[in-house]
């Protein structure tokens, strides 16, 4: 019954929140469309998929791929979004945009005490690296739900099973977005 309501408050506020953004850039003295993003995760990588529109009202689809392990991609290598009919699209790595954010962590509470009678407290301090590449494409259509993401990398290939509540959440947004974009030009 709570995972119900969970279920029913989710859904509600992923309808009735704003989820596409007008961004004004002021240095190129644009305007343009961004989704929030939609993640999937795995016990060491993620997934964050968002759409845009460009100055064309082009809609772009985003993928950001992020590994706690380093990975070796080659040009052949892609994205592919996989759909429920079995079609799929494949997207580009881009490969200017790969970074390693190098992640600090540092916790307290390691008492060093045997007899307990002073407690001394030092802190810890662990590091963790996040290799991330992105991959993008433009759209024509997106009118199908999003069943696999493969994610191929040099000697093997991901697999991400997608939801059909994260499916449902990306089919919305690009309806939002494109309505959005329909609006804009009348």
């Amino acid at each position: 019954m709570r995972a119900i309501i969970f279920l029913m408050l989710f859904i509600i506020t992923s309808c009735y929140t704003n989820n596409v953004h007008l961004i004004k850039d002021e240095f190129g003295n644009t305007e343009y469309y961004k989704t929030d993003y939609v993640e999937i995760k795995k016990i060491d990588s993620s997934l964050r998929l968002r759409f845009r529109s460009t100055a064309n009202n082009i809609i772009v689809l985003e993928v950001e791929y992020s590994d706690n392990k380093s990975y070796d991609i080659s040009k052949d290598n892609r994205i592919i979004i996989e759909f429920e009919d079995n079609t799929s699209i494949k997207l580009p790595y881009l490969p200017e945009s790969a970074t390693i954010d190098l992640i600090t962590r540092t916790t307290t509470g390691v008492d060093f005490n045997p007899y307990n009678t002073t407690r001394y407290s030092a802190p810890i301090t662990t590091y963790s690296s996040k290799y991330i590449i992105k991959a993008e494409g433009q759209l024509k259509i997106f009118n199908k739900k999003v069943t696999n993401i493969l994610v191929e990398r040099k000697d093997s290939t991901k697999e991400y099973k997608v939801s059909s509540i994260k499916s449902s959440q990306l089919l919305s947004w690009y309806e939002k977005l494109q309505s959005k974009l329909t609006t804009n030009i009348k």
